[in-house]
């Protein structure tokens, strides 16, 4: 129950910071800032909070579904690390 509640709470942390980022990128925006580093963050939270709660539900799968999770995590971390670095703008 403590290791559910710690993921829960972690999922809550890694999501308000990454509306939190994301919201202020999209109003720094409208006048005109680049804000490629600091919108790459509010993506990799973003990311690692929907990573962290579909753990948490695949782990409760069969087996079949852990290694779909797993290949789809994967693939998902490749292609931020890949394509998500807006870093240069």
């Amino acid at each position: 129950m403590a290791k559910r509640k710690s993921n829960t709470e972690l999922v809550g942390i890694l999501s308000f910071g990454a509306l939190l980022v994301s919201g202020i990128c999209k109003l720094l925006s409208l006048i005109g800032a680049s804000l490629g580093l600091i919108a790459t963050i509010g993506d990799a939270l973003l990311l690692a909070a929907v990573l962290l709660a579909a753990y948490t539900y695949a782990m409760t799968l069969n087996k079949n579904w852990r290694i779909i999770y797993w290949i789809i995590a994967v693939v998902a971390i490749a292609g931020f690390v890949l394509t998500g670095f807006n870093i240069i703008k």
